[in-house]
C-alpha cells in the first residue's frame, strides 16, 4: 500500500515538473542568473555593434530582444525606447520608411516617461524628422529639425546643433532650394571646424557644399570645397574619395576642360577597380558616358546607357528613370528619333509608375498618421476619465466616512453608475460599429477614386502620348505640302486638347482635398505680377495689357485664388478679337466681403448664355476657333465656393467685353462669426 502511494506521488511530481517545463520552455534565457535588464542591455549593445558590420548577427540579436520582451520581464522604459530606436534604424537601413514610421508612432508614448533622458528624446526627434523628410512631409520634418536646433541651444549641445543644421541643409537641398541648403551647410561647416579635431569629420559637409555649388553653377566655389574635401580624407575613405574625384570631373566638364575630366575619370576608375564595388564601377561608367557625349562620341555613350538598362533589375526606379532619360537624350543627339521616342515613352511610363507608388505610400503614411492621432485622442479621453473616476471615488469615500447614515444612498449611486457604465459600453460598441462601417465605405470610395485617378493619369494619357508622338514622327517623313500633313496636324491638336481636358478634369476632382490646406497671407499685387509673368507669351502675341493697382494683402487659400485669377485673365485674352486687348482688375471691400472685378474688351457673352458658362464642358464657341476643355470656369466656380464665395458675370455685351466678379468673405469675418456662434452655444448651455 505504501509503495502504491509513493508511486502515485512520484507520478504527480513528474507531471508537475513536465507542465512547469512546458510553461517555461527550456530557453537558456531563463537558466541564466543575470538580471533581466542587464541581459536586455547586452542584446542592445550587440545590435548596435553589428548593425553596420553584420546584418545577420544584428537580426539575430533583434529577435533575442523581442523574445525577452515577449516574456513580460521587467525592462525599463529607457531600455524599451533604446530598442525601439534600434528597430527603427534597422528598418531605415532596409529603406522601409513606412514600417519605420509605424514603429515611431507606436513608441511615442515612451517619450513622455519621466526616466527618459534628454539625449534619447533628441535622438527620437531627429529620427522622426528624417523619416518625415523621406516620406515627403517636408513641413513637419522642417519643424522637427528646428525644434532640435532650439533644444541644442538650450542644452548647449554642439553635436546636436551640427546634426540639426546638417539635416536642414539636406532637406532644403532635396527641395532644390539651394540658397537655403548652402546657408545651413556653411553654418554646419563653421561649427564643425571648431568642434571636430580630425579633418575627416568635415568631409561629408565639404561634399554637400561641392554638390550645392555645382547645382548653382558656381564652379569656382564648388572646386574650392572639392579640394578641401580631398585634403581632409584619409587613405581608408575610398568611397568618399571617389565621389570627390567624380565631382572634380563634373566641374571640368561644365567648364569644357576635357583633358582634366579625362584625368579625373582615369583616377576614379583606378580607385573603383581596386575596391571592386558594383556601385563605384557604375558611377565611373556613368561619368564615362557624360565624357563621351561631351567629346561627341554619342554612339559609345548610348551603348553604356543601354547596357545599364539591360542589366537593371528595377530595384531603384530613380536609377531606372535616370538611365532611360540619358538614353533618350543621347539617341536624340545621334539622330535615331525612333529609338529616342521609344525611350521617351518608357520615361513617361516610369514617371507614372513612380507617381502612383508615391501616391500609395502617401496614402499609407496618412492612414498611419490618422490612426496614431485617433489613438492619442482616445488615450487622452481615457486618462481624463481615469482622473475623473479617481476624483469621484475620493469624494464618495469622504462622504462615506463623514456620513455613515448615507450608506444606502452610496449603494444606490453605485448601482446607478454601473447601469450607466453598461449603457456607455453599449453606446461605444454601437459607435465603433458605425465607425467601422464608415471606414469600409471610405476605403471603398478611396479605391474608386484611385481607379479614377489612374485612368486620368495613365490609361488615358498613354495612348494620347502615342498619338501625338507618332503624328509628329509621321510629319517628318512626308511632304509638308501634302494633304496628309494637314490631317496629322488635326490629330496632334486633337490629342493635345484631349490631354488638356484630362488635366482639367483631374484638377476639378482634386479641389475637395486641396481645400483642406491651411490659409495664409497672400499679397495680391505680387500674385498678379506672377500671373502676368506666367502668361507673358500670350500677352506679347496678343499685344495685350493687364492693368491693376493698389491690390491688398489678404488671408486666403493662396493657390486657389492664383488659379482663379489666372484663368479669368487667360480667358479675357483668349476670347478677345480687339487689336489691343485690355484687362482691368479692380478691388473693393464691403460688409466684410472682398470683391474683385475683371473687366475685358473681348467678344462678350449673350445674356441667355451667361449662366451656362460656369457649367462643366459648357462651351459657347467651337474648338476650331478657341482652344480649351470647357472646364475652366466650372473649376473657378468650385474653387471660389470652397472659399465661401461666389463668381458671376455682372455685365457682358457681345462685341464689347465682359465684367466678371469674384467675391468671398474675409477669413477674419468667418472666425468672428464662428466665435459668436460658439459663445451663444456656451451661454445657452
Amino acid at each position: 500500500m505504501k509503495e502504491k502511494f509513493s508511486l502515485i506521488i512520484l507520478i504527480q511530481i513528474i507531471l508537475f515538473t513536465t507542465i512547469f517545463c512546458q510553461e517555461k520552455k527550456t530557453d537558456p534565457l531563463f537558466i541564466e542568473t543575470i538580471p533581466d535588464s542587464t541581459r536586455f542591455r547586452m542584446q542592445l549593445d550587440s545590435i548596435n555593434k553589428y548593425s553596420y558590420e553584420d546584418h545577420q548577427k544584428s537580426t539575430f540579436h533583434i529577435d533575442k530582444s523581442k523574445k525577452i520582451l515577449s516574456y513580460g520581464l521587467k525592462i525599463s522604459d529607457s531600455d524599451k525606447l533604446s530598442f525601439s530606436i534600434q528597430l527603427i534604424d534597422y528598418e531605415l537601413s532596409q529603406l522601409n520608411y513606412l514600417n519605420a514610421y509605424q514603429l515611431l508612432k507606436d513608441t511615442k508614448y515612451l517619450i513622455e516617461k519621466k526616466e527618459i533622458s534628454q539625449n534619447l528624446k533628441n535622438e527620437y526627434n531627429y529620427i522622426e524628422g528624417f523619416i518625415l523628410m523621406q516620406l515627403g512631409d517636408l513641413e513637419f520634418a522642417q519643424k522637427s529639425f528646428y525644434k532640435l536646433l532650439e533644444n541644442a541651444k538650450e542644452q548647449k549641445d554642439t553635436f546636436l546643433s551640427i546634426q540639426a543644421l546638417y539635416s536642414l541643409g539636406q532637406l532644403f537641398e532635396s527641395e532644390k532650394d539651394y540658397k537655403n541648403g548652402e546657408k545651413y551647410f556653411l553654418k554646419t561647416n563653421e561649427i564643425e571646424k571648431e568642434f571636430f579635431k580630425n579633418k575627416q569629420d568635415l568631409t561629408y559637409t565639404y561634399l554637400e557644399l561641392s554638390n550645392i555649388y555645382i547645382q548653382k553653377r558656381e564652379y569656382e566655389k564648388a572646386n574650392k570645397y572639392n579640394k578641401m574635401g580631398l585634403e581632409s580624407l584619409d587613405k581608408y575613405q575610398k568611397s568618399m574619395r571617389l565621389n570627390f574625384i567624380l565631382n572634380q570631373g563634373d566641374i571640368a566638364l561644365k567648364k569644357y576642360k576635357i583633358l582634366i575630366a579625362k584625368k579625373s575619370y582615369n583616377s576614379a576608375f583606378q580607385l573603383a577597380s581596386e575596391s571592386q564595388g558594383k556601385v563605384e564601377l557604375e558611377q565611373c561608367l556613368e561619368f564615362k558616358a557624360k565624357l563621351l557625349n561631351a567629346q561627341g562620341v554619342h554612339d559609345e555613350a548610348l551603348a553604356i546607357y543601354e547596357n545599364f538598362i539591360a542589366e537593371d533589375n528595377q530595384e531603384s526606379l530613380l536609377n531606372t528613370l535616370k538611365w532611360y532619360k540619358e538614353a533618350y537624350k543621347t539617341s536624340d543627339m545621334v539622330g535615331n528619333y525612333k529609338k529616342a521616342f521609344q525611350y521617351m515613352v518608357k520615361v513617361n511610363t516610369i514617371k507614372d509608375s513612380m507617381a502612383n507608388e508615391k501616391k500609395m505610400q502617401q496614402t499609407a503614411f496618412l492612414k498611419i498618421k490618422f490612426d496614431s492621432d485617433q489613438k492619442e485622442k482616445e488615450n487622452q479621453i481615457l486618462a481624463a476619465q481615469v482622473v475623473q473616476k479617481n476624483y469621484q471615488n475620493k469624494f464618495l469615500y469622504t462622504i462615506a466616512t463623514l456620513f455613515l447614515f448615507g450608506l444606502l444612498v452610496v449603494f444606490g449611486a453605485f448601482f446607478q453608475k454601473r447601469k450607466y457604465n453598461f449603457k456607455l459600453k453599449e453606446e461605444v460598441a454601437n459607435r465603433t460599429k458605425d465607425l467601422e462601417n464608415a471606414n469600409i465605405l471610405l476605403s471603398k470610395s478611396n479605391k474608386e477614386l484611385d481607379s479614377f485617378n489612374k485612368i486620368l493619369s495613365h490609361d488615358l494619357k498613354e495612348p494620347l502620348r502615342s498619338i501625338v508622338g507618332f503624328s509628329t514622327l509621321a510629319k517628318k517623313k512626308i511632304n509638308k505640302d501634302s494633304k496628309i500633313s494637314e490631317y496629322l496636324n488635326i490629330i496632334g491638336n486633337s490629342g493635345k486638347q484631349l490631354h488638356q481636358l484630362i488635366e482639367d478634369v483631374s484638377v476639378f476632382q482634386r479641389i475637395g482635398n486641396d481645400a483642406k490646406k491651411p490659409t495664409e497671407d497672400a499679397d495680391i499685387q505680387k500674385m498678379m505680377n506672377d500671373i502676368i509673368q506666367s502668361v507673358s507669351i500670350l500677352l506679347m502675341e496678343k499685344k495685350a495689357k493687364v492693368i491693376f493697382n493698389n491690390l491688398p494683402t489678404i488671408k486666403t487659400h493662396k493657390l486657389f485664388l492664383f488659379l482663379v485669377f489666372k484663368n479669368l485673365i487667360e480667358n479675357g485674352l483668349k476670347y478677345n478679337e480687339s487689336l489691343f486687348p485690355l484687362i482691368k482688375v479692380t478691388y473693393f471691400k464691403q460688409n466684410r466681403t472682398h470683391f474683385f472685378h475683371f473687366e475685358d474688351n473681348g467678344i462678350g457673352i449673350a445674356p441667355q448664355f451667361q449662366n451656362r458658362v460656369f457649367g462643366m464642358f459648357k462651351r459657347l464657341n467651337d474648338r476650331g476657333t478657341y482652344s480649351g476643355s470647357g472646364l475652366g470656369l466650372s473649376i473657378c466656380k468650385k474653387m471660389i465656393e470652397k472659399l465661401k464665395g461666389n463668381i458671376q458675370i455682372v455685365h457682358s455685351e457681345e462685341g464689347k467685353g465682359s465684367i466678371f466678379q469674384v467675391s468671398f468673405l474675409s477669413i477674419d469675418s468667418i472666425e468672428q462669426d464662428n466665435s459668436y456662434v460658439n459663445m451663444s452655444i456656451t451661454k445657452s448651455n
